[in-house]
């Protein structure tokens, strides 16, 4: 019989618990992210056009999502493209990005937009989860996708 008042606190509990909503029409979701390195300062870039700038990743990540009017969605995310030369900094990406995650290489300018369909039909990519700095996996040039 005490189970009863129990049952009916714990789905009260649940009603009037602080919840954040977002509009669904707000979500920015994003398929590849992008990071490298320009005069000193770490760039994230999406395949939606958002940019974030900042002295580490953290700090890029959260100019990015200041600047973007709807609420950028890294859960949708299926590749991040690393420059080489920024390979450790990715590693604070870990906390944010999904495991599976497919990760490739990148060392010039490249088009994010085009990069996610290239990346579509790879087969060889590593996941996040597998993957570490130093350890060579698929390395995107402009050319490949031209």
């Amino acid at each position: 019989m005490i189970r009863i008042p129990i049952y009916i606190l714990i789905i009260a509990l649940v009603f009037i618990a602080p919840v954040t909503r977002v509009d669904v029409g707000a979500l920015r979701p994003v398929e590849v992210v992008a990071l490298h390195q320009e005069n000193g300062e770490m760039i994230l870039q999406t395949d939606t056009g958002d940019l974030g700038r900042g002295a580490d990743v953290e700090l890029a990540l959260r100019d990015m999502k200041q600047k973007t009017p709807a609420v950028i969605y890294l859960d949708t995310a299926k590749y991040l493209l690393v420059d080489i030369n920024v390979q450790h900094d990715a590693e604070a990406l870990r906390g944010y990005l999904k495991s599976n995650v497919k990760v490739a290489l990148f060392c010039d300018s490249i088009d994010l937009k085009y990069a996610g369909m290239y990346l579509d039909v790879q087969d060889d990519l590593m996941a996040f989860k597998d993957w570490k700095p130093g350890v060579l996996v698929t390395v995107l040039t402009s050319e490949k996708y031209f």
